[in-house]
């Protein structure tokens, strides 16, 4: 049976609960706001399927490089405008779920639950699109996602699912087997938020408007794509456009790796090869890389590693695409391949989180210094003189 006796060897993906004969495995939250698998002794069969699922008690079976080879990478931009404004890079996931939603497939992604947590949903409609499309940045429940997927399938229509690269290889392990119409899809992940602190911003927008948060978009490109930009809406109508460099949640994504889950810091499914079909981010430097793909707003960059993935790109007819070498693609995404490294004040800064508001919290290990201010104040300035392509 699985027994999770330090927290990284954990990576959440719910695929021991799915697949437990038995319904013998639940999931409780720690204090951190991550889950983690506990087993009924009374009705565990002890068939040891949730250890043959685990993907991180088998992280060693995707080290093996047999076979391995190099895949192709891309450039990838949706031809509607609209898609790419409404999505978090170039909207390349968006034209392949049309694409399979077109033959009658199924479409399985993230998506926020009313009290903004995130979980995962299997879609037979295109009208689900909008609540599929761009990244949430926080982990996603899993629970009955997987079971879900294997029925699909078995309608043989094509199913195309997205997680994260270990809940995708979690995906590979429950499947066994592969099948000719799934294509599994992850994103270059820098380490998985959590949905307690998450949760703690989300109280404190509240508390700030005197208003519940009805619509949030974690990468609005409203101030175009490399703003980072933050769209949120309340119910008495009021609404926020926060730029990356002001936005504390945003800002701690990316340089607070305290608010990421254990495993992470020692992530086992960074670089290649992996178990997905297509890896996707943002494609970062694609304005040096090809300026006629840029313009602010937004370019996937898509790693593929096999043919039939690349049969479904091919008949996608409202992307653009353009191959590129690898290394270009990866340039400026350091977490392909490395995992963050585990902070020292790891503790320490869960211990202020509980004692502490959320501005507290974020004020103390993300200070936003007025270097920083005046670094953003001439970046604006450079690029109304025509110095730079973006402010």
């Amino acid at each position: 049976m699985i027994n999770i006796s330090k927290k990284k060897d954990c990576c959440g993906c719910n695929a021991c609960g799915d697949v437990c004969p038995k319904h013998s495995i639940t999931f409780k939250i720690d204090k951190e706001g991550f889950w983690y698998p506990e087993v009924e002794m009374d009705t565990c069969i002890d068939c040891h399927l949730c250890e043959k699922v685990c993907p991180l008690l088998n992280k060693e079976e995707y080290k093996n490089i047999d076979g391995y080879v190099k895949p192709k990478t891309y450039a990838l931009v949706h031809k509607n405008i609209e898609v790419r404004f409404d999505s978090t890079s170039g909207g390349a996931f968006t034209a392949l779920a049309e694409e399979v939603y077109k033959q009658g497939g199924f479409v399985g992604g993230a998506i926020y639950n009313e009290d903004w947590s995130v979980s995962q949903f299997l879609s037979s409609s295109k009208n689900d699109l909008p609540k599929l499309r761009s990244s949430k940045y926080l982990q996603s429940h899993f629970d009955g996602f997987y079971k879900s997927v294997k029925e699909a399938l078995k309608t043989e229509k094509p199913v195309l699912v997205c997680g994260s690269p270990c809940q995708m290889a979690a995906m590979f392990r429950y499947l066994k087997k592969p099948y000719e119409n799934l294509i599994i899809v992850d994103y270059i992940c820098r380490g998985i938020a959590s949905p307690m602190y998450f949760r703690k911003w989300i109280n404190y927008l509240e508390n700030k408007h005197n208003s519940k948060v009805i619509f949030y978009k974690a990468k609005s490109k409203e101030l175009g794509w490399r703003k980072l930009s933050t769209r949120i809406e309340y119910a008495n109508g009021e609404a926020d456009v926060i730029a990356g460099h002001d936005n504390p949640w945003l800002m701690m994504q990316y340089k607070v790796p305290e608010i990421c889950r254990p495993s992470c810091f020692e992530c086992s499914f960074k670089g290649f090869p992996r178990t997905s079909d297509i890896t996707m981010g943002d494609f970062w430097g694609i304005d040096t890389i090809l300026p006629e793909f840029y313009d602010n707003m937004g370019c996937s960059v898509a790693i593929v590693r096999n043919h039939t993935a690349m049969e479904v790109l091919d008949a996608i007819e409202n992307l653009e695409k353009q191959e590129v070498p690898l290394e270009d693609g990866i340039k400026k995404q350091a977490n392909a391949f490395k995992p963050s490294t585990k902070p020292e004040a790891r503790e320490a800064f869960w211990n202020d989180y509980r004692m502490m508001s959320f501005k507290q919290v974020a004020h103390k290990y993300f200070a936003y210094k007025a270097t920083r201010r005046l670094k953003c104040w001439v970046h604006r300035a450079m690029f109304q003189f025509g110095l730079r392509k973006d402010p």
